[in-house]
């Protein structure tokens, strides 16, 4: 008569499954929730659309929840492409500057360029590479600078007194535009036609000299100061 062999460890093989299960969810927990795996993309602040005179430089700014990793620029003309920017970075903040390359890769006379901005963060999430984000900024190149023209302005000014100024200021992509008298300044409003303004201008008793000047400043940061006589 065959015996029956009783089977040994089969309560012992249940927990141990029991505990490479709980373990697992434990990991899986942790990596969800733990700070080093966060999962929320850096952030690039720029508009989807900017001018630019390629004189001045482009700032953008770049930020995260945690920490930041580091980050790649490139800017294409639509038929070259070229990286103006890379490398790594410290922090939550940080503000990088694009100045337009000296390198002849990129046509000179484009009206037209497009900016890549890639950041990664320190997550070690994506399997250990991070969080990304990406964004394609369209520039338009303007050069020209705002057309001011004193149209008349009173004569004469006393100290203590003011004067009327009526001017003209013309740019497609007008951004600023304000008369400044010695340290202050003064807001003009629409006068009639498009394109027309006036402004009432003062000459405090505490400032012993007067000297005005209407500065107009388009989107591209291109700027006139015309001087008011």
């Amino acid at each position: 008569m065959a015996r029956r062999v009783k089977r040994r460890g089969g309560k012992g093989g249940l927990f141990v499954l029991l505990l490479v299960l709980a373990a697992a969810a434990a990991g899986a927990v942790y990596i969800y929730t733990a700070p080093e795996f966060e999962r929320v993309k850096p952030q690039i602040h720029a508009p989807d659309q900017l001018f630019w005179n390629r004189k001045d430089p482009i700032r953008i700014k770049l930020s995260d929840n945690v920490r930041l990793g580091s980050y790649e620029i490139v800017l294409s003309d639509g038929k070259h492409a070229l990286k103006t920017g890379q490398g790594p970075i410290e922090g939550k903040e940080k503000t990088v500057l694009v100045k337009y390359p000296k390198s002849k890769v990129l046509d000179p006379k484009s009206k037209h360029f497009f900016l890549t901005v890639t950041v990664t963060d320190k997550s070690l999430w994506n399997l250990f590479r991070g969080n990304t984000a990406q964004k394609k900024i369209d520039i338009k190149v303007d050069y020209k600078r705002p057309n001011v023209n004193v149209i008349a302005n009173s004569r004469m000014i006393n100290q203590g007194g003011s004067a009327l100024v009526v001017f003209q200021a013309e740019d497609e992509n007008l951004d600023k535009l304000y008369v400044k008298a010695n340290n202050h300044t003064f807001k003009p409003e629409p006068y009639k036609k498009e394109g027309y303004y006036a402004v009432l201008v003062a000459w405090p008793f505490t400032d012993d000299s007067f000297d005005a000047k209407i500065v107009a400043t388009d989107l591209a940061g291109n700027k006139r100061e015309t001087h008011i006589p």
